[in-house]
């Protein structure tokens, strides 16, 4: 016979395993990373932050429109790479070696993932247990959370496997939704 106290507990842990797919609703539902001029909008859990646009972020959406796939660090870069400014004409470029691209894309996530969590604590805790980064990189949620990413941004940038993200004066802000 369980106590009264330790009947709560075993409602929530039921309620927690409970899995999308089964007709529970996710307690996140739709989130949102879309860019809006020199920022990106972030929406999660109710509440929204704007990313300044960085590779950083450009590398994180283009993970979190494809799901589950693997991605390969130097794709993602050279796909970033394609949509910022060209250097000066006649600028030498010098050739990046891949690992240090995959060290350079791993280090953009990574610091902006920190700044998430730093000013939207449950997007940057969800992101940062979901980001997988190395010579391939990933978005793979937990599937009972049932998280339906709605990015903008265009898929045909995002190849087949083959700096200051947040600005804190407009950080973070209630959308009116929960806490």
């Amino acid at each position: 016979m369980f106590t009264p106290i330790v009947l709560p507990f075993i409602a929530l842990a039921r309620l927690l395993s409970v899995s999308p797919t089964n007709g529970a609703r996710s307690p996140y539902g739709t989130a949102t990373l879309q860019r809006e001029g020199d920022y990106w909008a972030l929406e999660f859990d109710g509440r929204v932050c704007r990313l300044r646009h960085a590779k950083g972020v450009a590398y994180l959406a283009a993970l979190l429109a494809q799901p589950g796939r693997r991605i390969a660090a130097l794709d993602l870069h050279r796909r970033v790479e394609e949509r910022q400014p060209r250097p000066v004409e006649g600028a030498v470029e010098k050739p990046d070696s891949s690992e240090k691209i995959r060290l350079n894309v791993t280090r953009a996530l990574r610091v902006m993932l920190r700044k998430i969590v730093a000013y939207h604590p449950s997007a940057g805790g969800h992101l940062a247990a979901s980001i997988k980064t190395g010579k391939f990189c990933s978005y793979t949620p937990d599937p009972k959370l049932g998280i339906d990413w709605k990015v903008s941004i265009d898929l045909s940038q995002v190849a087949e496997p083959s700096g200051d993200a947040l600005d804190p004066t407009v950080a973070s802000s209630d959308s009116g939704h929960g806490t």
